[in-house]
């Protein structure tokens, strides 16, 4: 045996060598694998919606379409709004001229009738009033009964309240309405020219155009339906707002800054392995109740998660809503 060792140390020695420096370079040129965080790709939105309740007459869009900001999408029918412009042009004809007749006052044939009223009721009153008192110095003399005296005296007041009254419509009619009065007429007045230009605009509405460049990303109505004002008609994804959704914990936010720029890797779009850029544009910390990390480790501290948006450098054709970004942090 201790002539073999003889024979072979001259080979182990090198062999030796070539191990231990083997070691020393694998030790040295693997380094530890890297951090990867995932984040999300999202887009901004538009709802496109009537101003107007009625019916959809047509619409010339589908799933997908590719839409310029001002570009008609849709009309609606302008049977109702035709309607509704009536109605509130008639609101206001009535409320002109129930405010004209206030200001105006009564004809002179209802002020002359009034008076005449008046007078006749001034002249039973003062009739009503000497029989009284005749009836009352007859039934102080006990020449009369009680009964006699007190329909006179009840012909009496009777005949005072209806000239009261008639002498109260009088008045009314030859002054006029009160200030007050024509002060709300004419505040009905404004109330229903308002609404009568409301409607007039609606009517300048039946045209529903795209609020801004993007893709149509859903549709909810079709020709011929009804839609109330404000349901959406539908989606636009706003062009040029595709972004990067990441959350990371605060112990990997050492080189993460807004401006700071991120290399990424998106499966599907980017070659297997490789890296494009992204810059951070939004770093905000989440809500507690959402990020928060807890730790019972003694010398540890609770993380707190940060979200974080970052936009792509370069356009990446493929780019689209809900895929996933992997990141080297």
């Amino acid at each position: 045996m201790k002539k073999q060792i003889k024979e072979y140390w001259p080979l182990l020695v090198p062999t030796a060598v070539i191990v231990f420096a083997s070691i020393f370079w694998l030790k040295n040129s693997i380094s530890p694998a890297q951090h990867l965080t995932v984040g999300m790709v999202e887009a901004e939105y538009v709802d496109v919606a009537s101003e107007i309740p009625g019916r959809l007459m047509s619409k010339s869009f589908a799933l997908g379409d590719t839409v310029a900001k001002g570009q008609v999408l849709a009309r609606m029918k302008p049977k109702e709004v035709d309607a509704l412009t009536g109605q509130s042009k008639a609101a206001v004809d009535a409320a002109e001229a129930q405010l004209k007749l206030l200001k105006d006052g009564s004809r002179s044939e209802e002020k002359a009738a009034a008076k005449n009223i008046y007078l006749i009721s001034q002249d039973q009153y003062t009739l009503a009033k000497k029989t009284w008192e005749r009836m009352d110095a007859l039934y102080k003399d006990s020449v009369i009964a009680g009964e006699e005296h007190d329909l006179a005296e009840f012909k009496y007041k009777a005949a005072q309240k209806e000239m009261n009254a008639a002498k109260a419509r009088y008045d009314l009619l030859l002054h006029g309405a009160r200030p007050e009065a024509i002060k709300a007429a004419e505040a009905l007045v404004e109330q229903a020219k308002n609404a009568h230009l409301f409607t007039s605009t609606i009517g300048e509405n039946l045209e529903i155009i795209a609020p801004c460049n993007g893709i149509i990303s859903s549709v909810g109505i079709d020709e011929g339906e009804v839609i109330m004002m404000g349901y959406p008609l539908a989606t636009v994804q706003k062009k040029e707002t595709l972004h990067v959704v990441l959350q990371v914990k605060q112990d990997l936010l050492k080189d993460i800054k807004l401006g700071a720029i991120l290399e990424g890797t998106v499966p599907g779009v980017t070659e297997k392995d490789k890296f494009v850029k992204f810059k951070i544009t939004h770093l905000n910390v989440m809500l507690d109740y959402a990020d928060w990390t807890p730790t019972n480790q003694r010398g540890s501290f609770d993380l707190k998660t940060f979200e974080i948006h970052l936009e792509p450098e370069e356009e990446l054709e493929g780019l689209l809503p809900g895929m996933t970004v992997g990141f080297k942090l």
